[in-house]
């Protein structure tokens, strides 16, 4: 008869091994986590777990030693992880669970990290979303709960978007969040008002490094579902846009603001109206407009305009007069009293002319369409409300300046051409209203393909728009001579107070005759603008 020894517990004998681990008996072997030791049995070790089996085999330099040093581990999560090893029970909790999880995944314990990753995806909060994101990021069997932990950071974006993991999200992971959050939001304006106060928060927690990705995180508010309160109780209270030059211009490309809202403001008294008035009308090819004043340096957010480039600006009578334009037989005209845009009737489509007021009649030299250069003159009067037909200049025109004095009417470079073939003009013109007919002015320095020209104390200034070069021409003397070249790419000059000003892509700029010099008095960023003086 065979002989049947009581059966042993597993579960007693581990227990009884880790007692004996706890009271230092029978251990060959020290783990030094952190700086923390932690005595073991390699037998129970290399049966447990497969990463201490393969160091005991010999695969690991270390195999042999007594004591071993492992490194990138929490000395607090290794002590769990033993005790897991020596008797199979381990407590999750939201603090520890990542932890674990990395740990069981670097000693290779293949079913303790399926267990945290269950735990995990039952217990997702605001405070570790984000965490459980950025985990499944880096883990492929994470990649379920990385799914998961995306859509609630993405559903709770206004209440994660205080926590610490939020504010120190990567750029490209706020981008991710951000596109996310669209699909989980029900009510635009919430959604959109929601990721305009993140992304605020987010570069304020660090703006000197993040405000270099203002422009780029503003293009996700689509400001049409932006409501009307929080415009003016968030929006234009928040001091970054205002000295953000990238915050500035979506304000000014994305909104429409009113007189409530925009600085801009003409029923002031008397004594303010200089002050809080701007003296130039600054628009550029995209339909913002801005205005600038010259004393106070001060920039103001005017309505966008209803149409893009290819037009000539006048003022005159306390409206500005918008004619011709990319794909419109409509002219424009804005109110400054109303703070609005209303079309007058054209009928007539044509681009990159140049006009300016006689009186109260404007006259639109030149311009192009399919192709076609013209020399063509539309006379605009403001009191009939009616176009005709001037006087045809001598040469065909587009890309040119114009500008009045004492009654006469300048034009002065632009292009001349058909179809494919375009010549740069070097040469103005100048028609006597009380005669009507034109004469040509003395041959020009240069040859300026895409110019503007500006008056200032009968001497008639004209610059290339791209490039700067500048030129003069003194209508006393009759003659014309070179002057220091206009600052800044793709820029328009105008006068204003017997001053000349160029206004560029990066800024504003002022003309010293005595200096022959330009000197910056503004920062600011615009795209192709064309300028108008205002009350001159």
């Amino acid at each position: 008869m065979d002989y049947q020894s009581q059966e042993i517990c597993h579960h007693e004998f581990f227990e009884e091994l880790n007692i004996h681990r706890k009271e230092s008996k029978h251990l060959d072997l020290v783990l030094n986590v952190g700086g923390k030791q932690f005595p073991a049995h390699k037998l129970v070790l290399a049966c447990i777990c497969p990463y201490f089996e393969a160091m005991f085999n010999g695969c690991f330099q270390d195999s042999s030693k007594e004591e071993i040093e492992l490194l990138g581990l929490e000395p607090e999560t290794f002590e769990l992880m033993l005790e897991y090893i020596y008797t199979g029970h381990i407590v999750f909790t939201k603090d520890t669970a990542i932890d674990i999880f990395k740990t069981a995944d670097f000693l290779q314990l293949s079913w303790l990290p399926e267990e945290c990753v269950k735990f995990m995806a039952h217990n997702i909060e605001h405070d570790n979303c984000i965490s459980y994101w950025k985990l499944g990021e880096s883990f492929q069997e994470c990649s379920k709960l990385k799914m998961q932990a995306l859509e609630y950071a993405s559903t709770f974006l206004g209440e994660i978007m205080v926590t610490k993991d939020f504010l120190e999200l990567e750029f490209v992971d706020l981008e991710t969040l951000i596109a996310s959050s669209e699909r989980y939001f029900t009510q635009k304006n919430e959604l959109y008002e929601t990721i305009y106060t993140a992304i605020m928060k987010w570069i304020q927690h660090s703006p000197s490094k993040r405000k270099i990705h203002l422009k780029k995180l503003l293009a996700f508010v689509k400001t049409q579902d932006i409501r009307q309160s929080f415009l003016d109780n968030v929006i234009m209270k928040d001091n970054l846009l205002q000295q953000d030059i990238a915050a500035a211009n979506w304000l000014l490309d994305n909104f429409s603001l009113t007189k409530s809202q925009n600085s801009f403001s003409f029923n002031d008294s008397a004594t303010e109206s200089g002050k809080k008035a701007p003296h130039l009308f600054i628009m550029d090819t995209s339909t913002r407009c801005s205005g600038f004043n010259v004393e106070t340096k001060r920039m103001f957010w005017l309505p966008n305009r209803p149409m893009s480039q290819g037009f000539c600006a006048l003022w005159r009578n306390e409206h500005i007069y918008i004619f011709g334009g990319l794909k419109t037989q409509n002219a424009l005209r804005y109110d400054k009293e109303t703070n609005h845009w209303e079309y007058i009737p054209f009928r007539t489509q044509i681009l990159n002319s140049a006009g300016s007021f006689v009186d109260d009649t404007a006259y639109i030299s030149g311009g192009f369409f399919y192709n076609n250069w013209h020399d063509t003159v539309l006379r605009y009067d403001l009191h009939r409300g009616r176009f005709d037909r001037g006087p045809r200049m001598i040469m065909k025109r587009a890309y040119h300046g114009s500008v009045v004095d004492n009654r006469c009417l300048y034009v002065c470079g632009g292009s001349n051409g058909s179809g494919e073939s375009v010549i740069k003009l070097a040469l103005s013109e100048r028609m006597d209203i009380r005669e009507g007919f034109w004469r040509l002015l003395p041959g020009m320095k240069y040859a300026h393909g895409k110019c503007n020209v500006a008056m200032v104390d009968e001497t008639l200034y004209c610059t290339d728009i791209a490039g700067g070069r500048t030129e003069c021409f003194d209508i006393r003397r009759g003659a014309w001579e070179s002057i220091a070249e206009a600052p800044g790419n793709n820029g328009a000059i105008v006068s204003y107070n017997r001053n000349l000003y160029r206004i560029y892509e990066n800024g504003i700029s002022v003309y010293s005759p005595s200096a022959d010099a330009w000197s910056r008095v503004k920062d600011y960023f615009y795209i192709t603008p064309v300028a108008v003086a205002i009350d001159n």
